[in-house]
This record gives structure tokens, sequence and C-alpha cells, in this order.
């Protein structure tokens, strides 16, 4: 008998699994950005990072409400940071 893992969070999950992805390509345009003077159209990092998000389907709202439930769920537990 197989046991499924139970994903609580499943948009961690899934950014995780493109981690080396995601940064590689953000070291990248960073040093694009930074050593070759390169302009991303419509702003700096923060496009970048919604760019890289939206290309790799990441849903940036849905990351932060799993954020915030892990933080409410460790304020439940007295684990707080």
């Amino acid at each position: 008998m197989s046991k499924k893992k139970l994903v609580q969070y499943p948009e961690h999950e899934k950014l995780q699994l493109v981690k080396e992805k995601t940064q590689a390509c953000g070291e990248f345009l960073d040093w694009l950005i930074e050593e070759k003077g390169w302009e991303p159209r419509g702003g700096g990092g923060a496009n970048v990072r919604r760019l890289l998000a939206e290309f790799f389907e990441i849903d940036q709202d849905l990351i932060e409400r799993e954020k915030e439930h892990m933080l409410e769920s460790c304020r439940l537990l007295g684990e707080a940071p």
C-alpha cells in the first residue's frame, strides 16, 4: 500500500521544484542589470521577479497566502518567530 504525500502548501512545493532554475535566471538578470546597465521594460528587480514567476507559472498571490497560513499556524502552536 503506497502512502500519498499530503501537500499543504502546493504553490511552495511547485516553487521548490524550479528553485534552481529561477535562481540561475534571476542571478543572470541581476547581473545584466547591475553590471551591464540593462534596463528591463517596466522597471527593475521587482519586475524581473514577477516575470520569472509568470514564466515558471508560480502564483505570487497564492505564495503570499500560503506564507500567511504558515505564520498563523506557527502562532497557534506557539512557535512564531
